[in-house]
């Protein structure tokens, strides 16, 4: 009889135990899942502030090319830098790519 009582209370203990353990792996779990997602939001937060800054800096790469085309076509037809003449010219040759992309974005055609 001394030994069923003892191997009851160790069968309570058992579960008791095994409660309580599964309690303990729960929060793990839930931690894990909340670390999980923290870490994917500040991974999507800083892939939106890079993909911004490179969005950015694309547009002055594209603008600064123009610029040095238009002054190369500019010298190519005869207007010496830094006159009236060549800054018409830059001036009218940046309305032209504008009017370009305009008419591009109305026609929905993309290069």
């Amino acid at each position: 009889m001394f030994i069923r009582r003892d191997m009851r209370d160790t069968g309570k203990r058992r579960e008791i135990g095994t409660a309580a353990r599964s309690d303990h792996v729960r929060g793990t779990l839930v931690v894990f899942a909340v670390a999980i997602l923290l870490l994917s939001g500040l991974f999507c937060a800083g892939s939106v502030v890079i993909w911004r800054d490179q969005a950015i800096q694309d547009k002055v790469i594209v603008a600064a090319q123009a610029d040095y085309e238009d002054e190369a076509l500019c010298i190519k037809f005869g207007f010496s830098r830094g006159t009236i003449q060549h800054k018409a010219c830059k001036l009218d040759l940046l309305d032209l790519r504008h009017s370009d992309e305009d008419l591009m974005a109305q026609t929905g055609n993309q290069r």
